[in-house]
């Protein structure tokens, strides 16, 4: 796969729970670190994503921000659609 993205986090389908019209799927990129994506069903079923598969995460942001100390220093105006913690290791 050729992609232009910088942010490219890859590593296994651990969870895939299905709604109406969405699904989250979580993708355990080293151990103990997963990455949660809201996506359409039919961005599932598509591909295949399933549990146990290879998969890689692609992060697209227009905006960036600093964390020191795992609290972040700035939150963008407007709706957030998801808030996921980041701890760092060392």
């Amino acid at each position: 796969m050729k992609i232009s993205a910088r942010n490219v986090l890859s590593g296994k389908v651990v969870a895939v729970a299905k709604g109406a019209t969405t699904a989250h799927v979580k993708i355990e990129i080293a151990a103990g670190a997963v990455v949660t994506a809201s996506i359409t069903n039919e961005a599932v079923d598509e591909p295949g994503l399933a549990v146990g598969k290879k998969a890689s995460a692609v992060i697209k942001a227009s905006d960036v921000m600093f964390a020191i100390d795992g609290r972040s220093s700035a939150v963008p105006p407007g709706d957030v659609a998801n808030r996921t913690p980041i701890r760092r290791s060392g």
